[in-house]
């Protein structure tokens, strides 16, 4: 059941919302030519139609389900594949500029990045089922 857009979403849904925006940012940073021609990692090899859908599709999915309870485990299971494939590119990268080939010197801060979104995913789904989504409250939110 899709919650009313004035009832207040608490850390799941508000964190859902957060996540729409940044994954948006980096689907248009994909649009704009942002993100291509890092040596060493494989991110960049994907056609750019799937690299758009691997950040747009659970942006939207997350922007959905962000006051559908139910179903916000697909956008969370989506929300996870654009960060770790591009953790592990620029760990790949990485590991490859100290093996002395050609790869990123500062992969590990990329990676440290989308990590951090990894993270921001966790913190979503650590919420999923509190309290303030059951009926017990009305659906106040956690509000008193």
């Amino acid at each position: 059941m899709i919650r009313d857009m004035r009832t207040p979403l608490g850390v799941r849904g508000y964190t859902l919302l957060l996540c729409a925006f940044i994954w948006s940012l980096v689907g248009y940073g994909i649009l704009a030519g942002r993100s291509t021609d890092s040596p060493g990692t494989f991110h960049d090899e994907l056609p750019t139609w799937a690299r758009l859908a691997i950040w747009f599709l659970p942006a939207g999915a997350a922007l959905l389900t962000a006051w559908a309870p139910r179903w916000d485990w697909v956008a969370l299971g989506l929300l996870i594949v654009g960060p770790v494939i591009r953790c592990c590119s620029y760990l790949t990268s990485w590991a490859l500029w100290l093996t002395e080939h050609q790869g990123i010197r500062t992969g590990w801060y990329a990676a440290a990045l989308y990590l951090a979104l990894v993270g921001i995913v966790g913190i979503a789904a650590a919420s999923h089922r509190q309290t303030y989504l059951t009926k017990s409250d009305g659906g106040a939110g956690g509000a008193s």
